[in-house]
């Protein structure tokens, strides 16, 4: 009689962990859900530097779409960063990656920061901090958090890279992300789940 009733607590205890481990996969693939349904989706379209339009949902059914922020037009290390991800510009073709440069104005100023450094890739003024402000990442007054992002088919962020510094400039995460071993991998554009390794708050 014993071992029955030690046999039949063994098997409940089972039962109540296995319903408990159910109903908490449960709660958090909901929590995932409702994370992802509330993430903010950028515009269809943007406005460039020269007054063209970029058609962000185009560029990600092509290609893995990348947004790179700059703080603001004084800031060398980001000025850096461009120059940096311009010499890599064979190897991020090769892993599918296109981008946009997001950052503060003047309009002006900008203009020079392309042209010296040289990425060639559409630069979008973020008049009023409107998009970063939508997207959290809204660092201070006219300024915008240094990151790397890449954006899915839904325009929704999927991948993120926060900071910035002389000795760290998130390379090493944006080629770990990219995963370029598997070439077909690499150039199929992102869907809406975020990857792994990427940080959203």
């Amino acid at each position: 009689m014993k071992y029955h009733c030690g046999l039949f607590t063994a098997i409940f205890t089972i039962l109540v962990f296995s319903l408990i481990g159910t109903l908490t996969l449960a709660a958090t693939a909901e929590k995932e859900t409702k994370e992802k349904e509330q993430r903010p989706v950028l515009p269809a379209q943007l406005v460039d530097l020269e007054g063209q339009t970029i058609d962000l949902q185009k560029l990600a059914h092509k290609k893995r779409l990348f947004f790179v922020t700059l703080k603001a037009t004084w800031c060398p290390v980001c000025s850096n960063q461009l120059i940096r991800l311009a010499k890599l510009k064979t190897r991020l073709n090769t892993c599918g990656a296109t981008f946009v440069v997001l950052a503060p104005g003047p309009h002006k100023e900008l203009k020079a920061i392309k042209k010296r450094t040289g990425f060639p890739y559409p630069f979008v003024e973020d008049k009023g901090l409107k998009l970063a402000r939508q997207l959290d990442l809204e660092l201070g007054p006219g300024q915008i958090q240094p990151a790397i992002f890449e954006v899915s088919k839904e325009r929704k962020i999927v991948w993120l890279q926060r900071g910035r510094s002389g000795a760290y400039y998130g390379d090493q995460e944006l080629f770990e992300f990219l995963d370029c071993a598997n070439i077909e991998t690499a150039l199929r554009p992102a869907s809406a789940p975020l990857a792994g390794g990427g940080l959203w708050r």
